[in-house]
C-alpha cells in the first residue's frame, strides 16, 4: 500500500512540474507579447517621416529609389516579424479548454466542469490507485505536450522578435539617413 501511495505522490509531483512548465511559458509569453505590441506601437512614430521620404523620393526622380527600396523592404521585414511574433505569442497564451485526447479524464478541468457534482464525486471515489496513477500519468503527458508546443512557439517568437528589433533599428536609421538627404 505504501508503494502505491509513493507512486501516486511521485506522479502528482511530476504533473505539478509539467503544469509549472506550462505556467512559466505563459508568463514569458505574456511579457514578450507586451514588448512586441509596444514595439509595433512605437513604429507609428516613424511611419510619418518615412512616408514623407517616400513621397519626396517619388517626386524627385529615379536614383532615390535606391534609398527607398531598402527602406520599404526593411519596414516590411520589421512589420512581418513583429506581427508573426505577436501571433505566435498569442498561440502560447491562449487558453486550451478542450482535451487533446478523446478520453474523459476526471482530472481535466473541462471534463470536471461538464459533469454533475455528484457524478464527479462518485467517479473520484471509485478510482483505485492504478487508475488514479494512469490518469495522473495521462495528464502529465498531455501537459508536457502542451508545454513543448508552447516553448516551441515561444522560441520561434523570440527569434522573430529579434529580427523585428534589428529591422526596426535599421528602419529608424534608414529613415533618419534618407530624411537628412532628401528633406529640407
Amino acid at each position: 500500500m505504501e508503494e502505491k501511495k509513493l507512486r501516486v505522490s511521485a506522479g502528482e509531483k511530476n504533473l505539478e512540474r509539467a503544469h509549472d512548465w506550462v505556467k512559466t511559458a505563459d508568463e514569458k509569453a505574456g511579457f514578450t507579447l507586451t514588448i512586441s505590441i509596444a514595439l509595433l506601437g512605437a513604429s507609428l512614430f516613424v511611419i510619418e517621416p518615412a512616408t514623407r521620404v517616400v513621397t519626396e523620393s517619388v517626386s524627385r526622380g529615379q536614383w532615390y529609389w535606391a534609398l527607398i527600396v531598402p527602406l520599404c523592404v526593411v519596414f516590411a521585414v520589421y512589420i512581418y516579424s513583429d506581427l508573426r511574433a505577436i501571433w505566435l505569442l498569442i498561440e502560447v497564451v491562449k487558453p486550451r479548454t478542450t482535451p487533446t485526447t478523446k478520453r474523459q479524464s476526471p482530472l481535466f478541468f473541462g471534463t470536471i466542469a461538464s459533469m454533475e457534482l455528484e457524478a464527479f464525486k462518485a467517479r473520484m471515489r471509485s478510482m483505485g490507485h492504478e487508475e488514479l496513477l494512469n490518469e495522473i500519468s495521462d495528464q502529465t503527458y498531455i501537459a508536457s505536450e502542451i508545454a513543448a508546443m508552447k516553448y516551441s512557439n515561444l522560441h520561434l517568437a523570440f527569434s522573430k522578435l529579434v529580427v523585428a528589433v534589428i529591422a526596426g533599428i535599421l528602419f529608424i536609421g534608414l529613415t533618419a539617413i534618407t530624411s537628412a538627404i532628401m528633406l529640407p
